[in-house]
């Protein structure tokens, strides 16, 4: 559990950067915590509490993802 857990943290911090929303790096740290503290069963509430920031998280989403600047090479390097 705690290696999905982890996997999953990556992805969601991915999300995270490339749409701007923060909840996700929350939910990560909260699913992370949950799976780790599922021996004391205090961790089963953190994972509901993460599920439904998760879908939070998910309906914040922006309509589209804002643009990076697009990377050109430099006209020297074009040159030859």
């Amino acid at each position: 559990m705690i290696v999905g857990v982890l996997l999953m943290k990556q992805s969601y911090d991915l999300i995270a950067e490339e749409t701007g929303v923060g909840m996700f790096h929350t939910v990560a740290l909260l699913y992370i915590v949950g799976a780790v503290l599922t021996i004391v069963l205090i961790g089963a509430l953190l994972l509901l509490i993460a599920a439904i920031l998760e879908v939070i998280a998910f309906f914040s989403l922006p309509d589209s993802v804002p643009e990076k600047a697009s990377t050109t090479p430099a006209e020297e390097e074009l040159a030859f």
